[in-house]
């Protein structure tokens, strides 16, 4: 099965029922702007051409892709003609129902915004040091951080160890590994999630101290009153739900220009809402899956699902789209999938990697590794093979 990297997708078409004033509009092929360079409009866009008709005519399969570099833009179209070249494609119609079962055991990671209430670096304990079990951190304050938090100055205490947590987020999944981690403050104990006004806050006065402070910060700066800050970490359960975190998980990115999955074994480790998680039942389920997310065959066969805007594209759970059908330990492809992605996430995690290295380069240097490797080629062909 192959798929077009310009294909266009036809979502579930919509009626509206107006007897007053019916109109019946008969469609023709539709234009694929977003190959030209640089984009003009700030989503990803195509423009519809239809006229009143006798009879409603749908949309056409059939497109046409605009593709070139103009100079300059706002410019006239004499000016922009000759840098552009228009041929034809097609569209996938699809429906919005997965296909796969897989799409019903992941779910989104927790939304722990804004960083600078909960993403700490852990602070120098001083010539008298720490007590047991408490460490002096600091918020993590990084460039990319959206204002007013940015604008804010950092939070500092000494908080209960327990409570800073290892977090995943987008940056942090290569190819069948996991590389930085970020450490958080999360108010859970082992009876569950806590905020300001409940009574066992009391009994970790570091949390208590840092946890108010931050939910003051959040009162006075959030955008709407609609979430409480523990509301806004527990959006949907997409905190709650991670617990009791299990032994063994599959990760992979929420967006991003290729799909990037690695297998996560850290039962302290919370996972981050540009991240989407599931149980996997043992180690082989998770290789097998593994090898097949991190695929080029799979990331080419899942574009025409994907949200698509500028040069990113959104997974999320569009890619159960595929018939990807779960692990199945007697099925001979199923089991050579998960040894030879077994054998590349021990390759993988071998490499030196450059910590100073933008994680996206770090990637791209991994999706080579793995193009090259015999293992990888043989996981193409196996892809291939299982989604045919």
């Amino acid at each position: 099965m192959k798929v077009s990297r310009e294909s266009l997708r036809l979502r579930r078409r919509y009626k509206r029922p107006d007897s007053k004033n019916p109109v019946a509009i008969a469609f023709e092929p539709a234009w694929d702007l977003r190959r030209i360079r640089p984009h003009f409009f700030p989503r990803g866009s195509a423009v519809l051409f239809g006229t009143r008709a006798e009879a409603p005519t749908p949309l056409p399969t059939e497109v046409v892709i605009w593709s070139g570099r103009v100079p300059e833009q706002n410019a006239n179209w004499v000016s922009v003609e000759r840098h552009l070249q228009r041929s034809p494609g097609r569209a996938r119609p699809t429906g919005d129902d997965p296909t796969s079962p897989w799409s019903d055991r992941f779910r989104q990671g927790a939304t722990i915004v804004p960083r600078l209430l909960f993403f700490v670096t852990r602070q120098d304990a001083g010539p008298l040091g720490m007590p047991a079990g408490k460490a002096a951190v600091r918020s993590l304050q990084r460039s990319n951080d959206k204002k007013p938090w940015k604008d804010l100055p950092a939070l500092e205490g000494v908080v209960e160890t327990e409570f800073i947590r290892p977090v995943l987020l987008g940056e942090s999944v290569l190819p069948y590994r996991i590389a930085e981690t970020f450490e958080a403050v999360l108010p859970r104990d082992r009876e569950g999630i806590m905020d300001g006004q409940t009574d066992r806050l009391e009994a970790y006065e570091g949390l208590a101290f840092w946890w108010r402070r931050a939910e003051a910060i959040w009162e006075k700066h959030r955008s709407s009153n609609r979430l409480t800050l523990i509301q806004q970490l527990d959006f949907q359960r997409k905190f709650e739900q991670q617990y009791p975190i299990q032994s063994e998980r599959i990760v992979y990115n929420k967006s991003g220009m290729h799909l990037v999955a690695a297998r996560l074994n850290d039962r302290r480790a919370v996972i981050d809402h540009a991240l989407y998680w599931a149980t996997a039942a043992t180690t082989a389920e998770a290789h097998y899956l593994c090898a097949i997310l991190n695929s080029a065959t799979f990331t080419e066969l899942v574009r025409p699902f994907m949200s698509y805007g500028k040069d990113e594209r959104h997974f999320d759970k569009h890619i159960w789209q595929l018939p990807v059908p779960l692990y199945d330990a007697d099925d001979d492809l199923h089991r050579r999938l998960s040894a030879r992605g077994a054998e590349l996430e021990a390759a993988i995690g071998a490499l030196e990697l450059d910590p100073g290295r933008h994680f996206a380069a770090v990637r791209r240097d991994v999706r080579r590794v793995i193009a090259e490797s015999e293992a990888g080629q043989d996981i193409e062909a196996l892809v291939e093979e299982l989604l045919s």
